[in-house]
């Protein structure tokens, strides 16, 4: 017999067809057999056929409620492994809406000035939500970003990287481009691309461009950013 390719009809009776004569088949084993047993034996009740019990209709009406019993068993068996399976599998390209909210600080151990020019280290905790549409992007556990600023006079030339890592516990490293924007601007424009990746992500190519606004304190701030993220997999 060959193989059987239970996405054709046919095949799906076969393996019926099947399943109805191995039951058929073992309840005329147990009528046969010297000792029968009722279907209460298979749920640990044992009943011993003695000779002159009845074998009347209500015997009858049983036998075959256990029959169909074992058909239906042996039928469903049979069919349940091709149910759909679900898959984590990532597309291989797409689009994604990113929404974030940080908080961060200066870290002035590592920050150096002259005057009001200076670098300035900082590093933020963002918490962020990537949202594909009908695809289920991982959910990304944890968001770690840092970096140097370059201030001098009215401006500064903010740079840096984030670390994403996902529930499970895979890794994406983002760069984030320099860009300029003024000393205390409230909102800034950024953008970044995927440095380095591994896991599920590795080979990735991914860019990513958003919009944030701040407020809080100079050495310590708050924000929401809202962006988008195209990315593509080997």
């Amino acid at each position: 017999m060959g193989r059987l390719d239970l996405d054709k009809p046919k095949d799906h009776v076969a393996v019926a067809l099947a399943g109805a004569a191995q039951g058929a088949q073992l309840v005329e084993d147990m009528r046969s057999s010297q000792i029968s047993r009722s279907p209460l034996c298979w749920f640990g009740l044992e009943w011993q056929r003695r000779a002159g019990d009845d074998d009347g209709p209500a015997a009858r009406e049983v036998a075959m409620l256990f029959r169909n019993l074992l058909l239906s068993a042996f039928v469903f068996g049979a069919v349940a492994p091709v149910l759909p399976a679900t898959s984590t599998e990532l597309p291989k390209e797409g689009t994604c809406h990113v929404d974030s909210k940080l908080e961060g600080k200066l870290d002035l151990d590592k920050s150096s000035s002259v005057g009001s020019d200076g670098i300035e280290s900082w590093d933020e905790t963002h918490t962020t939500t990537i949202n594909c549409g009908h695809i289920r992007w991982p959910a990304i556990k944890e968001r770690h970003c840092f970096g140097l600023d370059e201030v001098s006079g009215a401006l500064r030339l903010a740079s840096g990287y984030c670390l994403d890592i996902d529930e499970d516990g895979d890794k994406v490293l983002w760069k984030i481009a320099p860009n300029k924007r003024g000393k205390n601007s409230a909102m800034s424009s950024d953008s970044a691309e995927v440095l380095l990746a591994n896991g599920k992500y590795k080979g990735m190519s991914a860019k990513s461009t958003y919009r944030c606004g701040y407020g809080g304190s100079y050495a310590k701030w708050d924000g929401l950013c809202d962006g988008e993220m195209t990315f593509k997999l080997p």
